[in-house]
């Protein structure tokens, strides 16, 4: 009877800790290509791109590799099409101007709107600023405009 009870706890245990009733763990890996200090975070509210209130950044020096770890009960495969949006910001604009008004004007230096696949194929690697092989991934501003918008 013991050994039957510490299965079933065990197990429960087991399944509460994972599968879709439990935290995933999402480490993206951030080359950052640039000669500023970035601050990068993501949401799984897409397709709401809005700036939120409160971000958790991490840090990422200039001509550097970073990561990120992002957890989340939500974002799974086998929600079809479902995205997640990396925010990437100068952590000069962020300690300089007021996060209401960074809110309002929008003042992100750049967004990714990314797939799990979408970051299976670039190896939970993105770039700052984006890379060729990062041009069909949806984005704000689009590839190729507007990369150094706060210079």
């Amino acid at each position: 009877m013991k050994a039957s009870l510490k299965f079933i706890v065990l197990a429960g245990l087991c399944i509460s800790s994972c599968g879709p009733f439990g935290d995933y763990e999402l480490d993206i890996y951030m080359h950052n290509n640039s000669g500023y200090t970035l601050l990068t975070d993501g949401t799984y509210d897409y397709p709401d791109t809005t700036i939120k209130e409160k971000m958790y950044f991490e840090e990422v020096l200039p001509h550097s590799f970073g990561r990120a770890t992002f957890t989340t009960r939500r974002w799974n495969r086998t929600i079809v099409n479902e995205k997640m949006c990396l925010f990437i910001f100068y952590k000069d604009v962020v300690n300089s101007v007021p996060w209401e008004t960074i809110r309002k004007d929008y003042m992100v230096l750049q967004r990714y709107d990314l797939s799990i696949d979408e970051l299976e194929k670039l190896n939970w690697t993105v770039y700052y600023p984006p890379t060729e092989e990062m041009k069909d991934i949806e984005m704000f501003p689009p590839y190729g405009e507007g990369s150094n918008r706060y210079d």
